[in-house]
């Protein structure tokens, strides 16, 4: 694009030079035969030669302007220069061969038009053109008398116009040096310019190509983002819809089956058949696990929805560890698991709710008691810096490092070879990671197969 653009230059350049030549060498062509035609005393001898000399000049200055409007610059400047040198030479010998009459001797006259050629070529042009109309001017002022003795150029015309010729070459150089060298510096400055130019548009290009690319993207992005809120807030609703309408007969499926197992005075002391009550109390087992199912749904939905209301405040963390592990303890009553607190007595209040923590910690420690055969399970809590960190270690079955991905994802289960099926839903440590977030913590976990489990969240520490 640069090299078009720069070629498109030089040849406006060029052509407006040519055009000026041709102006130039025109009017000093009609000035020429005009004052021949004026000052010679017998016009008719050469009113014929001089209308030839027009027409050959006419013709190479109509090629060369012809040439030179498409470009063959080179081929104008020839064309140029070999009519007006033709025209010349056609000139000489008409008024060689006419009378000698009038006021001016032409013989004398007409080689000095070869130093006005070369001015004219040599300055417009350029130099090397000058040098080459020198040479034709020698041969048509010098050689060709020799050769063809009809044309007789007076010694003094010759030599004086030789004179002239070289002189005018020199001045050309002189003049048109430095015009050549400010021509190229400022055609230097403008490629330069040109490409800073062309650059800086490419450079803007690329940038409005990004911006919109970088618009439309936020845009699928905001759409995206909007899609996805309403599937999450469609699908909370249909959980917290679903989990009521599950919630309600479980309940009562659940307090019936309990007043019967553990009530039968309220049947008037009719005691059912043992087979039947092993039924019931599995009933029980099967509804209260599927009620924490449902718990644990619900409370997803609205943590999801942003509707799950939080009550933070300073708060003693010991009570609710010790009731965590005391409500927990019947889970490991029938394993040799030990269950204990390892908890400073200076341990400062946090900030916190005290019921999402107790959430949390049933959640981590009911994992625990699951996987856990034999050992110990460990409930700790230490200060490190504003922050609470409270961990659950246990002696478990650990957890594979490719499966450390999964662990906190919703419904998301690990299987363990030779171990029975896990009942639950797989949502505990999804509302656990959700429930110590929304209270600005964090929780992770550190596991070695086949040595335990130690899972850490944080809480901030009451001011």
């Amino acid at each position: 694009m640069a090299s078009e653009v720069e070629s498109n230059l030089i040849r406006d350049i060029r052509e407006d030079q040519l055009r000026l030549l041709l102006r130039g060498t025109m009017v000093a062509l009609l000035a020429t035969v005009w004052l021949i035609a004026a000052l010679y005393t017998n016009i008719q001898d050469v009113l014929g030669g001089l209308l030839l000399v027009t027409l050959i000049a006419g013709v190479g200055m109509g090629f060369a302007l012809y040439a030179g409007g498409r470009g063959r610059y080179r081929l104008a400047v020839w064309g140029y220069m070999v009519g007006v040198l033709a025209a010349c030479a056609v000139l000489m010998m008409v008024i060689q061969s006419s009378e000698r009459a009038g006021i001016l001797d032409w013989k004398s006259v007409v080689p000095f038009i070869f130093p006005l050629l070369i001015m004219l070529a040599g300055g417009l042009l350029s130099p090397y053109a000058g040098i080459a109309t020198f040479i034709i001017g020698f041969v048509a002022l010098v050689i060709v008398p020799r050769l063809v003795p009809s044309i007789d150029v007076p010694p003094v015309a010759q030599a004086g116009a030789v004179i002239l010729s070289a002189m005018a070459v020199l001045l050309a150089f002189l003049l048109a040096g430095p015009t050549y060298s400010i021509a190229e510096w400022a055609l230097e400055n403008y490629r330069v310019s040109r490409q800073q130019t062309l650059a800086l548009r490419a450079n803007r290009a690329e940038l409005e190509r990004t911006l919109r690319a970088r618009d439309q993207l936020n845009r699928q992005l905001q759409e995206a983002r909007e899609a996805a809120e309403e599937a999450t807030r469609r699908r909370g609703q249909f959980l917290a819809d679903m989990s009521h309408e599950l919630r309600t007969p479980l309940n009562s499926i659940l307090g019936f089956s309990e007043s019967m197992l553990y009530f039968p005075e309220g049947y008037g002391g009719v005691s059912l058949p043992e087979p039947y009550l092993e039924d019931l109390r599995q009933i029980f087992t099967s509804g209260r696990q599927l009620l924490t199912v449902i718990n644990d749904v619900l409370d997803l939905a609205k943590v999801d929805a942003g509707k799950l209301d939080l009550f933070l405040r300073d708060v003693p963390l010991y009570p609710v560890f010790e009731d965590c592990v005391s409500s927990m303890e019947a889970l490991v009553r029938h394993k040799p698991v030990e269950l204990r607190l390892n908890v400073p007595d200076d341990l400062p209040n946090a900030y916190a709710d005290p019921s999402r923590v107790r959430q949390v910690l049933v959640n981590l420690i009911g994992n625990a008691v699951k996987f856990t055969d034999e050992g110990s399970i460990v409930l700790g809590a230490k200060r490190r810096d504003d922050v609470l960190v409270i961990s659950v270690s246990d002696t478990g079955i650990g957890i594979a490092r490719e499966d450390g991905e999964r662990v906190f994802e919703e419904f998301g289960q690990i299987d363990h070879p030779g171990r029975p099926f896990n009942p639950g839903a797989g949502l505990g440590l999804t509302i656990s990671k959700r429930l110590v977030e929304m209270q600005n913590g964090k929780i992770w976990f550190e596991s070695e197969v086949g040595k335990g489990t130690t899972f850490f969240f944080t809480l901030p520490c009451a001011a």
